[in-house]
């Protein structure tokens, strides 16, 4: 699930902290600064959600990343100006360093994306999900990517799952929650799913008595009821949920089978 990916906890933490922060901040900062610091790591969130909701589609996912990337520069300014009035600690400071340096990276293309690599003080980067993004001239000279710290070289079967598992997360989020029918957004939850599968099963053995039958879309802050009177359209939304969901399978044994699992060895001798 998304709440699993390390970029998401990075900037859970991140948020956790800076809430934290924030009630011990100055009255004259905490509602200045204190709340522009707190609602644009918010704004984090936000972009990541809709980042997975369209990684299928490039180009809306790429747009999502680089706004995450602006809003996370924004943070890392707004943090700079916190340190710079004294307003957090240099221990504070210290545990947002750690969060900050594992976190999404502008970089160079040609030499800053290495899949896996060993630091002079040893520890390993394994990096993955690389997105190139272009600036407004339509050169792409900067990417995004997700990676993980390991204090020794992990197995090629451990990134193989760990890889693998990140986009498993991601394809069930974007089940979950990317589909819409009709104009309407639908939860396919497991759950939902059952219950929609055993709604038209009732209708078609009763030849349509069991209707109508009434599901709630949308969302839990703006619920929409919509009423099912037929057969024929309840068995056209459940077939529409169902290419849905295949078509969010398929684009991610794409995306796996198009991994080059070599990059990720390493010589042995020199580890």
């Amino acid at each position: 699930m998304l709440n699993e990916l390390p970029l998401y906890r990075d900037t859970f933490e991140l948020v956790s902290l800076v809430t934290d922060y924030i009630d011990e901040f100055p009255k004259k900062y905490k509602y200045t600064i204190g709340d522009k610091l707190l609602n644009t790591c918010l704004n984090l969130f936000d972009c990541l959600v809709k980042a997975n909701v369209y990684h299928k589609d490039s180009k809306q996912h790429q747009k999502y990343m680089k706004m995450y990337i602006n809003t996370y520069m924004m943070v890392r300014t707004l943090t700079r100006l916190c340190i710079e009035k004294k307003i957090i600690t240099l221990k504070q400071t210290s545990r947002l360093a750690l969060i900050f340096e594992p976190m999404v990276r502008i970089t160079d293309l040609k030499n800053k994306y290495i899949p896996i690599e060993k630091t002079e003080n040893g520890i390993y980067i394994v990096r993955w999900d690389y997105v190139e993004t272009e600036e407004e001239s339509g050169d792409p000279i900067i990417a995004t990517w997700t990676f993980e710290k390991f204090s020794s070289l992990p197995s090629i079967e451990y990134i193989k799952s760990m890889i693998n598992n990140y986009y498993n997360d991601i394809i069930n989020e974007q089940i979950l929650s990317g589909f819409e029918w009709n104009g309407h957004k639908v939860w396919l939850s497991i759950e939902n799913q059952t219950n929609y599968k055993n709604a038209l099963d009732l209708a078609v053995q009763t030849s349509g008595d069991s209707l109508p039958v009434i599901f709630r879309f949308g969302s839990l802050e703006n619920p929409e009821y919509y009423e099912f009177k037929t057969v024929d359209e309840l068995k056209e939304f459940w077939i529409a949920c169902n290419n849905y969901i295949q078509k969010c399978v398929n684009d991610g044994w794409k995306i796996k089978d198009s991994i080059d699992w070599s990059q990720y060895e390493i010589n042995t001798t020199e580890a």
